[in-house]
């Protein structure tokens, strides 16, 4: 999964799990 910095707006999706 791509590591990305959670934009405002963004649904956790699940490579959103990668990031804590």
């Amino acid at each position: 999964s791509t590591r990305y910095m959670r934009r405002p707006g963004t649904r956790p999706s699940r490579d959103a799990l990668q990031y804590k």
